[in-house]
């Protein structure tokens, strides 16, 4: 047990360890408190001071006995069955008396300590220290808060968990002193008096009716320093997360605004305020104390999809981004409410259309690539360290932070598409890197060149090297690959590279980046689930000094044969014996009974479960109209890079009867392809519905045609086909509200029924909305094999629209273990966009989502129906 001088020096040797900041700095004060609540992650000699060193002996001390004793008690596992047993031991451990009288000793030995520091070395600052103390029968259990007229506005919540217990007679004497019959002097001394408390507890105080009505005259006083001196009191208890005490805060705001304008002598104020007088100019400065603690309170809502189409739909999205912004300046968490940093909630409104754009008109993305591109330059001004030789390994937390933060905001096609096409802010030098495009230009597309501003980069290599990771994540989205091979001739410039590294000989010149641009290319020009394509690594093998994989260069060619795993789905036989007369409940029950007996169903079958499913589908929206032939029309290069993208893929798995003139002849008459340069994402469900049904012998393009057109009147569609909302009659219906409400049920399910999941999600600062939505967008293409996909449209148009929530939840719960270590490694972005869903099916999944119908659908289906058109 260490002695209390011991703790004291421990707790000092802690303190001195954060630098303090300048008196006066608010901005500062608030950078000091996230640097003490960071200090683990921040720090690297944190593990070495003594403090954290007591408090990890005491733990182990204590947990490892009990450990071992629960371990003996629950021997003899059977496999599957440790993951249960951890969390019984962790449940059992936290609850033990043993634990929580280690919690409650070492909190009293490290606070006791902490006092006698401040006693120490403040022990006459304040008259009301010495009276507290002596009320409480000379107990040294209390805490102090200095009073600074300019940062008492910027205290954090972290000061509320002392134990300072308010006096009450000397509360009774401060609020008589701020009746508005005693002098302003008296009144600001009162007020200097209740800063020292910690504001949390005023509300819930004997005194706080005569208190409260005493504050609401004092923010209105004509006397400056008093109504100063109140607000910045009012804007403190914000720091508060219960709704009790921020409600007492609006009440009192609300009350002394009225009593203002009832005043004798006040203008009507029906037609506004005029901000030139000095009375009005007053009036709103009054207010700058409390407009940041409110528009952080409003950044609560931006933790899910459904929140952040409320802040929206107040107007006052764009204000809370741009405080995200200035925090994200000044080195903060985006929100003081948010416990993880700004990681989380800022991918969440990148995933909005909304949150993107705002993100990219306040700046903040550009501040992400500045600071990439700071990092990748090594300037010394900046103090940073020149960039190592794998950017994306996790043990350069500064790099691969950096790194993180701009994909947590572009990972997903939408946030990237309007990030690329983003133009920088005006008076930017033309040697700056602040937008995506410039970024991935110097990095990648300028490789090897002479032009600025790659050539500023101190390490060619490791930078382009940097570059091409980055995109090789972003292309795992079908249409974010589109769209790079559309704007910048992705493949044909990393093929360029490759062609100059070729010798004399024919052989290769193999080092990192080589390897890195063979992986871009073979990934990005074939189509294939983890049984149908096998990936080159990133990185060169330690076994053998040989690379084993062929280089893939010429793209006109096919890839080679060890890329494509050998599978075939055209010869599967019929497993169901459907009538033409069959209803949806006999569609069902032979579905349901197929799948308790066989893995997967043929195209065939698929193709028969389509067309006969939908006759039972509601016909509540206007039909599609189909383009009217205007002649001979050539697909543009990026619809070619899909068409043959998809012919190639469908002649991999075995699909016959399949032309490239037949799939561009149903894709050109729904105009499936947008022309307008603000979109450029293809229409990948009718790609694969149409490979679906032109499998079938019977079926022809008027099918394919005549199919889509009558699915497209049934609110279904509107959830599973993506590019719906494009096609006419309901084209300026806007179909984010139902995305909206879709990513919004997931997150909220997995919240409710994988709460692990969750935690790893909000601690890693990616959310399940962004994955979801290239998952759905490309209809699971290159995440899960041929078979899974179709099953995974017979759900949704079968079972019904809500088991596309209930389909991507049992995938986080087939993934839950590896969600979990991705995690701990800080890799759960990388893991989620390049991993294909290994070992998912619907079969062993389809119990599970039936128990999610059960208890979702009712409530899913009617709030959807909200925002059907």
């Amino acid at each position: 047990m260490a002695t209390g001088v011991d703790l004291q020096k421990a707790v000092r040797q802690l303190i001195s360890s954060v630098t303090s900041p300048p008196s006066g700095s608010q901005s500062k004060v608030l950078s000091l408190e996230d640097a003490v609540a960071n200090l683990e992650t921040t720090d690297e000699n944190f593990h070495s001071y003594d403090l954290v060193k007591y408090v990890h002996g005491q733990i182990e001390s204590v947990v490892d006995p009990l450990i071992d004793e629960r371990l003996k008690k629950h021997g003899g596992l059977s496999h599957g069955e440790e993951h249960d047993i951890v969390a019984l031991i962790t449940d059992d451990i936290l609850t033990s008396p043993e634990y929580t009288e280690l919690c409650q000793s070492t909190v009293c030995e490290v606070k006791d300590s902490v006092d006698l520091l401040l006693h120490s070395d403040i022990p006459d600052s304040n008259d009301l220290s010495s009276n507290a103390t002596s009320l409480s029968g000379g107990s040294s259990r209390t805490q102090y808060y200095p009073l600074d007229d300019s940062d008492t506005s910027e205290l954090s919540s972290l000061k509320e968990t002392g134990l300072f217990f308010i006096p009450h007679d000397h509360l009774i004497d401060i609020t008589d002193q701020l009746k508005p019959n005693r002098t302003n002097e008296v009144r600001l001394g009162a007020l200097q008096q209740l800063h020292q408390f910690p504001p949390g507890d005023l509300p819930q105080c004997d005194t706080w009716s005569s208190l409260s009505s005493s504050l609401e005259d004092c923010i209105m006083s004509d006397c400056n320093s008093l109504a100063d001196s109140s607000l910045k009191l009012l804007s403190r208890m914000f720091d508060s997360t219960t709704s009790y005490k921020a409600r007492e805060v609006y009440r009192i705001l609300l009350c002394g605004l009225v009593t203002y304008f009832r005043g004798p002598g006040k203008a009507n104020i029906e037609t506004g305020l005029d901000p030139s007088t000095e009375t009005n100019t007053k009036l709103l400065q009054r207010r700058r104390y409390i407009e940041d603690k409110l528009i952080d309170n409003l950044l609560n809502f931006a933790g899910t999809p459904k929140g952040i189409e409320l802040l929206e739909g107040s107007g006052l999205i764009g204000e809370c981004i741009n405080h995200m912004r200035r925090r994200y300046q000044l080195k903060l968490q985006v929100s003081q409410c948010e416990k993880f940093g700004y990681g989380y909630m800022v991918s969440e409104v990148a995933s909005t259309s909304t949150g993107i754009t705002h993100l990219i008109n306040s700046g903040y993305v550009c501040d992400l690539v500045d600071d990439l591109w700071v990092l990748l330059n090594g300037s010394m001004s900046c103090d940073v360290d020149v960039i190592k030789r794998d950017p994306f390994d996790p043990a350069d937390r500064v790099m691969y932070k950096s790194i993180i933060n701009i994909l947590n905001v572009i990972s997903s096609y939408p946030a990237f598409h309007k990030s690329l096409l983003s133009k920088a802010p005006p008076k930017t030098a033309s040697t700056d890197v602040v937008t995506v495009s410039g970024l991935l230009e110097a990095l990648v597309f300028k490789y090897g060149g002479t032009e600025e501003p790659m050539t500023a980069v101190r390490n060619n290599n490791d930078a382009h090297l940097c570059g091409l990771r980055i995109i090789s994540i972003l292309t795992t989205s079908l249409d974010s690959f589109v769209l790079l091979d559309t704007q910048f001739s992705l493949r044909e410039t990393i093929a360029s590279f490759q062609h100059a590294c070729r010798l004399e000989n024919n052989e290769y010149i193999i080092d990192a980046c080589s390897v890195e641009r063979n992986r871009l290319l073979v990934s990005s020009s074939c189509i294939g689930g983890p049984k149908e394509r096998l990936l080159p690594p990133h990185t060169l093998t330690t076994i053998s000094d040989v690379y084993e994989y062929p280089f893939y260069v010429r793209l006109k060619e096919k890839v080679p044969d060890c890329y494509t795993l050998k599978v075939s789905y055209s010869h599967h036989k019929l497993a169901l014996n459907i009538k033409p007369s069959a209803t949806i409940n006999d569609l069902k029950s032979c579905y349901m009974k197929h799948l308790k007996q066989h893995t997967t169903l043929s195209t065939k079958d698929v193709s028969t479960l389509l067309v006969q499913s939908l006759a039972s589908l509601d016909q509540t929206l206007p039909q599609v109209a189909e383009e009217k032939a205007s002649g001979v029309v050539s697909p543009s290069s990026g619809q070619d890079v899909v068409l043959n993208l998809m012919l190639n893929y469908s002649k991999h798995i075995g699909l016959s009867n399949i032309s490239k003139d037949s799939l561009w002849q149903i894709l050109q008459k729904f105009n499936s392809f947008t022309t307008t340069p603000s979109q450029n994402s293809a229409d990948w469900f009718v790609v694969i519905v149409s490979l679906i049904l032109l499998q079938s012998h019977d079926q022809s393009c008027d099918t394919v045609r005549q199919f889509l057109r009558r699915f497209s009147s049934s609110a279904t569609s509107l959830y599973v086909w993506r590019q719906r909302e494009n096609l006419k009659p309901l084209l300026n219906f806007d179909t984010s509200k139902i995305h909206t409400f879709i990513l919004h049920y997931i997150e909220f399910i997995i919240q409710a029924e994988l709460p692990l999941v969750y935690s790893a999600f909000r601690l890693s600062g990616y959310t399940p909305s962004q994955v979801c939505q290239d998952w759905l967008g490309q209809c699971f293409l290159n995440y899960l094999d041929w078979p899974e996909i179709c099953l995974y449209l017979i759900n949704c148009i079968l079972l019904g629209a809500d088991y596309q929530v209930y389909f991507c939840v049992a995938i986080f719960k087939h993934l839950e273990a590896s969600i979990l270590k991705s995690c701990q490694e800080h890799t759960l972005l990388i893991f989620l966009k390049e991993e294909p869903l290994r070992g998912f099916t619907t079969k062993q999944s389809l119990s599970f989502m039936s128990q999610l119908e059960l208890k979702y659908r009712s409530n899913m289906l009617k709030d959807l129906q909200t925002v059907q058109p």
